[in-house]
Formats: structure tokens, sequence, C-alpha cells
């Protein structure tokens, strides 16, 4: 607004200029130069960073969306051909939903990317916003359809010929763990399964036997089951277990821990917070629009400014107590003045009729109108000259 009033001012006297009444223009009343740092408030660096933040934002969001999209695709590529299709047409919509926001992000980036190279469109108006989204758990590290035992230390010291078998009785999977140190059993290892049997492994148990090792035959000393019900929708069962013996005893506990790359029925999903930033507001350019050269924009830009023929008009007092005022006016480039210096005795040259001739100026005059002919009084060398 600031700068629209400025070039409001500075186009009324550009007119004035244009119909031969230059002397009627104070130059050293107009405002300053309207400038790109002026518009923005702030530096043309600062303006850059600003653009380079949100714009690599944005390219990171989109490439979330597009992970996203290659992950449906890659799970439902790896079904079998007479799932493929039904899996297909269920992710159809959700699919268009991602390409569809996809291809705005692709549009905002390509108009920020031009904004950027146009000096007089300020930085976009941005602000942060924390937003919750939900990331599906997976334990990449472990294959598909294995599950992986993480054994720990026991509360059960009783025997240090101790050791355990741990079995799935209905997949006939069995395995001997030694005791490494008193109630000590750490110990990890995988168990590949079968596709169709890893669906159905959340409703199995595992079974551990604690022995006791003999002179001529192991004896039966404990043992507990572990129910697997939990990795129908977690990848991961940790905790103390606890140790059932023959003698009936009870209290002590077995650390176990079960992993899973992902779980057996229904994914898992974590919330986490990310931060994003979001488009307020991309402004226009700065700039005078109307007419194809400068000429006709400052004639638009009067024309369409609210400046009344009261702001046009000239002054019908004497001009004899002000200083003489220099110009430059935009189809010319150049001030008015008529040609040759003061006559003796200080009078000035009679004021020209417009419109304004050249053929009346020096070369120089038109090309500098800071040229020493150009000054023409005193008054106005010693102002600049104080103003330097």
């Amino acid at each position: 607004m600031d700068a629209n009033s400025k070039a409001k001012k500075i186009c009324v006297e550009l007119k004035k200029i244009q119909d031969g009444k230059w002397k009627e223009v104070n130059e050293f009343k107009l405002p300053a130069p309207i400038t790109p740092e002026y518009i923005y408030g702030y530096s043309k660096e600062e303006r850059t960073e600003k653009f380079n933040k949100i714009i690599k934002d944005y390219e990171k969001q989109r490439k979330e969306i597009q992970d996203l999209m290659n992950q449906i695709l890659e799970t439902i590529q790896k079904q079998p051909a007479q799932k493929r299709r039904k899996l297909a047409e269920i992710a159809k919509k959700d699919l268009h939903q991602k390409k569809s926001k996809k291809g705005q992000f692709d549009k905002l980036i390509n108009i920020l990317k031009e904004k950027l190279q146009d000096k007089w469109v300020p930085a976009p108006l941005f602000v942060e916003q924390d937003k919750e989204i939900q990331i599906e758990k997976i334990n990449k590290d472990i294959p598909e359809n294995t599950l992986r035992f993480i054994f720990g230390k026991t509360s059960y010291k009783k025997n240090k010929k101790v050791y355990l078998i741990v079995s799935h009785p209905k997949k006939n999977f069995e395995k001997k763990i030694d005791q490494k140190a008193l109630g000590d059993w750490t110990n990890q290892f995988d168990w590949k399964y079968e596709k169709s049997d890893f669906k159905s492994l959340c409703r199995s148990k595992i079974h551990v036997e604690v022995f006791a090792k003999g002179w001529f035959s192991d004896t039966l000393k404990a043992q507990f089951d572990i129910d697997l019900k939990d990795l129908k929708d977690h990848i991961e069962i940790d905790g103390d277990f606890p140790i059932k013996q023959v003698s009936g005893t009870t209290g002590n506990t077995a650390h176990v821990t079960f992993k899973v790359r992902a779980p057996c029925k229904e994914a898992e999903y974590l919330i986490e917070t990310k931060s994003y930033l979001q488009i307020k507001k991309i402004y226009p350019a700065f700039r005078i629009k109307g007419g194809k050269n400068k000429e006709e924009a400052i004639n638009f830009e009067v024309k369409t400014a609210n400046i009344s023929p009261q702001d046009l008009s000239t002054s019908s007092g004497s001009n004899k107590n002000q200083p003489a005022k220099t110009g430059k006016t935009p189809a010319q480039g150049q001030a008015a003045k008529p040609k040759g210096k003061p006559a003796p005795g200080g009078k000035k040259p009679a004021q020209p009729s417009a419109p304004i001739d050249k053929s009346q100026f020096k070369p120089e005059e038109l090309k500098d109108p800071d040229c020493i002919d150009c000054l023409q009084t005193l008054e106005v060398l010693q102002f600049k000259h104080k103003k330097i």
C-alpha cells in the first residue's frame, strides 16, 4: 500500500513532465526508488532462503506420497495372481487420491520455482503445522514369514546342568538351548514358516521344557507355554513368562522375546508427529500493469490510480522564488529544459510550451540530465552538494 501511494505520486509528477510542465516537479521531494527489497521488507538472500525452504519441504512431502504409492503397488505385486486383481480394485481409490495430492504438490513446486525467478515476487507466506501421521511398524532386519526367538536370563537357578527344549508341536519344530551360566539362557534363532502357516501363527503356542542332565537319563524339571496371539497385530512379544516346576514350586520366570517382520493378520502402526510447512498465501509480482512500453504503462497508471484532474493541474502562481528542477520522463529518459544558459542579469529563459521539442537540447543534455548545462541555478547546485 505504501509503495502504491508512492508510485501514484511519481505518476502524477511524470505526467506533468510529459505535458511539458517539468518546472513544477521538485525532484528532491519525490519518494525514493521502489526496489524489490523495499517490497519484501527483507534482503534478497532472505527471500531466496524462504523460497528454498518451502520448496524443499514440499518436495519432501511429495516424495513421502510417492513412497506410499510404491509400497501399495509392491504389496499388490507380491500377491498371487488370483488375489492381485481384487487387491488392486480395493486400492484403486486410495492410489487415485494419493496421485491427485502428489499432482497438487507438483503444480505448487513448479509455481514456486517460477515465482523465485521473478525478483518482484515476495516469498510466500507460510506457517509450520504439526500433523499426526500413521507409520507402519516393520522389523526390516527379519525375513518375511519368520519367527525370531530371543531368550534372555531367568530366575530359575536350581541346577547348573540344565538345558531347554523349545518346540512348536503343530509344526514339528524343535530347538535345544544349553545354559551358558547359572540362570543364563541367552540365545537367538529363527524359524521359517510357509506363508499360509505364518498367517495362522497367532493361534499357536510355543512349548518350553527345562531338563536337568543325569548319569543315565535327563529329568524334566519345569515347563511353560507362550501364547502367540499378540502376533496377530503386533510385531513383537516381550515379557517374563512364569515357569511351572514339576515339584509344584512357583515364582520363577524366564524372559523371552518374539519378533516378526510384520504382524500375521493386521498391520501395526505407530503414531508420529511431524512438522510440515503450509502455504497461506502466494503473492503476485509487484509491477506496473497495462502498457507494453513505459509511456503506455504510465498513462494506464495515471488513468486508473484514482487521480483527480486537480492532481494534474498546474500551479498558476509565480515560480520566481522556486529553484529550477530537473526530472526524467519515462518515455524520453531525460529532463526537459530550454536550450541555453541564463541571460545576463539573472533572467531565465521563457518556459517552453508543450509538447517539448527534442531539437532544442544538446545531445549531452538528453543523455545526462545532470550535466553542467542542466543546472539551472546555484541553489540547485548547493542543494545537491549539501545532499552529497
